[in-house]
């Protein structure tokens, strides 16, 4: 076969792929097109009211749950002495740190006996 010939064959030949793929995919859009238009339009599952109103309870469930306080995380009259006893001078800047940052310090202050109030301002004035 001349070199002549095989041009020209290769030429018809992709000239009728052309021609298969053009017509292909107009059968593919077509296909698709009825295929579309044949599914009803459904709308959409947020908008239908069974899950809607599963949401909404939901909802207001978790924000009860949040804002209303419960009493394990009441701050109640149990908290407030924790803060009274702590003596004024472990705020003071003079008490060396060392002696804030022992284990033994505290210990040896939970076997202290309470003080009184009266007991305590004598001692500081």
């Amino acid at each position: 076969m001349k070199s002549k010939d095989r041009t020209q064959a290769s030429q018809i030949l992709d000239h009728k792929a052309e021609q298969l793929a053009q017509r292909h995919q107009r059968r593919l859009t077509e296909i698709t097109e009825a295929a579309v238009a044949a599914t009803p339009r459904r709308r959409s599952h947020w908008l239908a009211p069974q899950p809607a109103l599963a949401f909404a309870t939901l909802s207001i469930a978790v924000l009860a749950w949040w804002v209303v306080p419960s009493a394990d995380n009441e701050i109640g009259p149990g908290s407030a002495p924790q803060m009274a006893a702590i003596p004024n001078w472990v705020l003071d800047e003079t008490v060396p740190l060392e002696l804030l940052e022992s284990p033994e310090f505290y210990r040896w202050l939970a076997e202290q006996p309470e003080l009184t109030p009266n007991h305590t301002t004598a001692q500081q004035g």
